[in-house]
């Protein structure tokens, strides 16, 4: 018996195509999701490691946290004497801890691979010396470089500004409220970027355009995570107020 080939009509092929549209649509913000939580996760472990390094190095610095501050240091940023001594103290074999699997990278290596991991091995010139940069903000316990601890520690007048003290030993009272390394929230506008943007902030949403929040490492050794929404404008870079940092 002569048997006809048998062949997807086009409306066939058009429902076909529809339903497996709807599924992928149902389906892709669950994924989305999951891969954001997973992101988040891995970052708070990275910061549990570090505050490792950081008591590890307390142990043989008479419990003095780092302070990271050798011509510039802090922000993310950490100078190659630091470098190196964290790379001792945890024998690591690269610097994948030191960043937010959902940062951006700064240098060209970094942005050209997809992977903010790259900046380990990629020095940049400060203007007072060589460094490496991090995806995470160190609060150093001695005068900050620039202006972060002025306004964490010192500027607790204004009600969007509290005062909050870096952690300077491991003795110190309050550890548990006082914050040592977190994610970097911040918005660049015009000249250091030609658009306002937020997305050098880990845990940047691109559908919202908005970072998701951020987590922070505190003295104890514990990795909270605080919703943007919750966050308070902490800080601007220059008088041009061409850049904010949020906590």
């Amino acid at each position: 018996m002569k048997r006809h080939a048998t062949a997807f009509t086009l409306v066939e092929l058009l429902v076909v195509i529809g339903i497996i549209a709807l599924l992928i649509s149902i389906l892709l913000p669950s994924l989305n999701k999951a891969r954001a939580a997973a992101q988040r996760t891995v970052c708070a472990s990275n910061l549990r490691q570090i505050g490792v390094m950081w008591y590890q190095y307390a142990q043989v610095n008479k419990g003095w946290f780092p302070d990271c501050l050798e011509y510039g240091g802090t922000w993310e940023i950490l100078t190659p004497q630091k470098k190196e001594t964290f790379v001792q103290l945890s024998k690591m074999t690269s610097g994948k801890v030191f960043y937010c699997p959902n940062a951006l990278g700064f240098s060209p290596a970094s942005k050209e691979g997809g992977d903010a991991t790259a900046d380990w091995n990629n020095q940049i010139n400060t203007g007072i010396g060589m460094a490496y940069h991090i995806g995470y903000s160190i609060y150093a316990h001695n005068g900050n470089a620039i202006a972060w601890n002025k306004y964490f520690s010192a500027n607790g007048t204004s009600p969007t500004r509290p005062s909050i003290p870096p952690p300077r030993k491991t003795k110190d009272p309050k550890l548990v409220e006082l914050p040592l390394v977190m994610d970097g929230v911040q918005k660049f506008l015009p000249p250091n970027e030609p658009f306002v943007t937020w997305a050098y902030s880990n845990h940047f949403d691109p559908r919202t355009r908005l970072p998701a929040g951020g987590n922070t490492l505190f003295g104890d050794g514990h990795v909270n995570w605080r919703d943007f929404k919750e966050m308070k404008y902490m800080i601007m870079w220059s008088s041009n107020l061409d850049h904010e940092r949020w906590w």
